[in-house]
């Protein structure tokens, strides 16, 4: 239970983080738009690793755990957007960008344990 439970806190843990970290640019017109775009997918990883807990099968528990790595692969991409293009540093940026990249890591290496023991 230990790890998983991690998990699923990091990931939440990640989704309030990246909203109060964004929530400054709210007021950028060019950002209004922007923004709903990797608050959606970081909330979606968060998520899909809860619905993952109480899916019926290891097939369909893969398959969260794929849903939340391809989410999270996205809010990546919606993150360097922001911090490249921003005019000033965005506060808790970098610190989001490494905990998205340890939550990755953690997702990967779930789904890859769990191909394998499907295989068997």
């Amino acid at each position: 239970m230990g790890y998983k439970f991690e998990l699923r806190e990091r990931a939440y843990q990640f989704s309030v983080k990246l909203i109060k970290c964004l929530r400054p640019l709210f007021s950028d017109k060019v950002y209004r738009t922007i923004l709903n775009q990797p608050i959606r997918s970081a909330t979606s990883i968060s998520a899909n690793v809860c619905e993952a807990k109480y899916s019926g099968t290891e097939k369909e528990y893969a398959r969260y755990f794929e849903i939340a790595l391809k989410s999270g692969n996205e809010t990546m991409h919606w993150l360097r957007l922001i911090s490249d293009t921003a005019e000033s540093e965005v506060k808790g940026m970098e610190e989001l960008k490494k905990e998205l990249e340890k939550i990755l890591k953690v997702i990967a290496a779930s789904l890859i344990s769990l191909r394998r023991k499907q295989k068997k």
